[in-house]
């Protein structure tokens, strides 16, 4: 989709259902969003109970860490092309996804 954006002569056909891609990842107040994933699987009593998926809880945080480096180059991609009036949307998201990092760690 980010490409379609950059390499588009009229980028605004693009730009909607990417913003509502980056709205519904960044913002996922219905599902409760990565704060989920840290009450279920980060917790020191799932971990004691669950010892034999270290491992997979590892590779969980390192996903969601890389999840979090390709919204942040998604966000940078966004603001070249988003409008005045979408602009208090994109902060909205910037904002989000700072508070996102700092609940990651």
């Amino acid at each position: 989709m980010m490409n379609s954006l950059e390499n588009s002569t009229d980028p605004s056909n693009h730009l909607k259902p990417f913003t509502m891609a980056l709205n519904g990842v960044i913002d996922a107040a219905v599902n409760g969003g990565i704060l989920k994933y840290q009450e279920a699987f980060f917790s020191p009593a799932y971990l004691e109970l669950n010892p034999s998926s270290s491992e997979t809880i590892l590779e969980l945080k390192s996903s969601l860490q890389e999840q979090m480096k390709v919204l942040t180059k998604c966000l940078a991609v966004h603001i070249r092309f988003v409008s005045d009036e979408m602009r208090g949307l994109h902060d909205k998201l910037e904002s989000f996804l700072a508070k996102m990092k700092t609940e990651m760690g």
